[in-house]
């Protein structure tokens, strides 16, 4: 429009001057304002990782790149600024990667598969990564893995540049390209590293051929650990569409050659940014803020009177858990999801959700969500609590006090309450005159079992335990009372570590693969048991042992919470560990192998169950050698009947 502007202007059209002239001004005012937003639009500012080791003094490293991708340099203290929580922190000092004393850790993943081979490929990407090791600092670490069929570390973690620089010069081109895998193992390996500032440089010439693991989830850890990977791709027959989404949920940036020429100057290109990368010190200790307590960390920066920025979340004491959507001391009447919300400085390997400090649900990924149910617990007070476990075993939990059951309604007076415990309590005495009167003039009953269900003899057993097992699965049992003095055992009759005794009294013992369960027993024995980290609790009450499978989450839907009641002698299964139930005044018989009966099996097998037991009350017991298999806690199909 100037152009049209300048050639249409002719001296004795004096009437139009002032418009053109108006236009021109106009046109002239845009021309900043269009300046400012390209450049706003090419200029990237990323917040790549924070140190707290000298805390409230968090060193931050950040990416400044211009439009061409490459490093912003020469920016001052002054074109930095930093917020906490929204509050103003501020940015004591300013240096460079390259002259910065925070080392980097830099794992280098190589392709040698067969086609890397070809046109020397793998001799120019040797020489590439040969300059790039002699471009780190000297605090630097340089770790080299390589992928083809499989993926391998060729040398860990080092600062020893000759060790480094001869596993690179020992590599040989062979077999496919296990891409996604590949990824996975440099971001875990990388996350794990001793410093706050890593990075992957990754090279690939080909799309994935023979990973075990899918696209989606290589991409989701590269996501999850956080670590930026710069991508090199080789050739036109990459994975293009992967590489750039890999490096861009990662932080890192994708680069390209069409010939193994061009590879030592795209691996100088990644060096540069890692070394032009800026670390500031902000000082966040007039803030006050809680060390135990996430933050969210904000860095701006201000360059040709444009501001642009990033952030992220933060833990000042290098691991901070919360746990959402219950406040203290709320009352629970419904199910209620619970979230747990973790900020790491290392990768998460567990995530465990406790119930009065029982674990109930372990997970290894977010999101890190249980449903928790007021009506599986008694009414009452109970603690509901989440603890995050790194890489590095360090262990943060935190908790909150509930109650569950129906809130108390407003607008009852003291009388009333009064009158109501009263009625309550003449109640509860008629019941138990009349459960006297019953015991002392009906049919004989087994000591110690409460109430009768059914008339009772010493032959009908199994008649007790049949409908003991039918109430339980209609509602929660009552909590058992605390134990005085031992009271029985259970002996690990077969699985890895068969003859193991255990002591078993009135409280509840948890039997799973979680850290917290005093009978732990390993996760994955075998390929064909999937034991969980709380997978029964087991107590004795009136001379029986009472067995229930602790009700999970899965991907599936819900599993467990059967219930089974035992006699001393009887025996249970949780997938290859079978254990034998005795009291502590009794001796096990080697010479009678005992039933295991399944917790899960259906009401329909009770009648089966009815009949292990003859007419004068011995209990029979099925023959080893009859070839069944026993049921294990858990198992989706019901025990077989005789």
């Amino acid at each position: 429009m100037l152009h049209r502007q300048a050639s249409d202007t002719r001296p004795h059209q004096h009437t139009r001057g002032p418009i053109w002239l108006f236009l021109i001004a106009a046109a002239l005012l845009l021309l900043p304002t269009t300046s400012a937003s390209a450049q706003q639009g090419s200029v990237l500012v990323q917040l790549t990782a924070v140190n707290v080791d000298d805390w409230p003094q968090a060193q931050v490293v950040v990416t400044v790149l211009d439009s061409d991708g490459r490093p912003l340099a020469d920016l001052a203290e002054t074109d930095f600024q930093a917020q906490i929580n929204a509050s103003p922190a501020p940015v004591a000092d300013v240096t460079q990667g390259i002259d910065s004393s925070l080392a980097i850790a830099v794992l280098l993943a190589l392709d040698v598969s067969g086609s890397m081979a070809e046109g020397g490929a793998l001799e120019q990407a040797k020489v590439a990564a040969q300059s790039f090791l002699n471009g780190l600092a000297a605090e630097d670490t340089v770790a080299v893995l390589t992928f083809n069929d499989t993926v391998d570390l060729v040398q860990p973690f080092t600062r020893d540049r000759a060790a480094a620089g001869a596993a690179v010069d020992g590599l040989q081109a062979e077999g496919a390209t296990a891409l996604y895998e590949a990824t996975a193992e440099s971001v875990a390996l990388a996350a794990r590293a001793d410093s706050s500032r890593r990075a992957v440089v990754l090279l690939s010439d080909g799309l994935d051929h023979g990973s075990t693991l899918v696209r989606d989830d290589a991409l989701l850890s590269a996501q999850r650990l956080g670590v930026p990977v710069f991508t090199i791709g080789l050739g036109d027959d990459i994975d293009r569409a992967y590489l750039r989404e890999l490096a861009e949920i990662s932080g890192g940036r994708l680069a390209e050659t069409a010939t193994p020429a061009g590879l030592n100057q795209l691996y100088q290109e990644v060096g540069e940014l890692l070394r032009g990368q800026y670390i500031l010190t902000v000082d966040a200790s007039t803030l006050g803020l809680a060390e135990s307590e996430p933050a969210t960390l904000r860095v701006e920066v201000s360059f040709g009177g444009l501001t642009t920025g990033d952030q992220r979340a933060v833990c000042p004491q290098r691991l901070c858990v919360t746990l959402s959507e219950v406040e203290e001391g709320e009352q629970l009447a419904e199910p209620r999801t619970l979230v747990a919300e973790v900020v790491s400085e290392h990768p998460v390997t567990s995530v465990t959700f406790l119930v009065d400090d029982v674990a109930v649900l372990e997970l290894s990924e977010p999101p890190y969500e249980f449903v928790f149910e007021p009506a599986s617990y008694p009414d009452g007070n109970h603690t509901l609590a989440v603890e995050a476990v790194t890489s590095t075993a360090q262990t943060e939990t935190r908790q909150v006090a509930i109650r569950t059951g129906e809130a108390a309604g407003g607008g009852i007076s003291g009388s009333l309450l009064a009158i109501g415990v009263i009625v309550i309590v003449i109640a509860i005495i008629a019941a138990v005159l009349l459960l006297l009167y019953v015991r002392r003039d009906g049919p004989e009953s087994v000591p110690g079992a409460g109430p009768d269900l059914l008339p009772i003899g010493p032959s009908d057993r199994s008649a007790l335990q049949k409908q003991s097992r039918v109430l339980l699965e209609d509602g929660p049992l009552p909590p058992p009372a605390a134990p005085e003095e031992l009271q029985g055992h259970l002996r690990m009759t077969s699985g890895p570590g068969a003859g193991e005794t255990f002591p078993i009294g009135g409280s509840p013992v948890s039997i799973g693969s979680g850290h917290r369960c005093r009978i732990r027993l390993s996760e994955r024995p075998d390929d064909e048991h999937d034991i969980a980290p709380e997978h029964a609790r087991v107590w004795i009450r009136d001379g029986q042992l009472m067995v229930h499978e602790v009700r999970r989450l899965t991907e599936e839907g819900a599993t467990g919470g059967g219930w089974e009641i035992l006699t001393p002698g009887e025996a249970f299964s949780v997938g290859p560990y079978t254990f034998l139930f005795a009291l502590a005044d009794e001796t096990e018989s080697p010479e009678q192998p005992p039933s295991v009966p399944n917790i899960l099996r259906d009401h329909a097998d009770d009648s089966a169950s009815s009949g292990k037991e003859s007419a004068s009350g011995a209990s029979s017991t099925p023959d080893a050698s009859d070839g069944r298999e026993p049921p294990t806690l858990g198992s989706s199909q019901p025990a077989s009947a005789e």
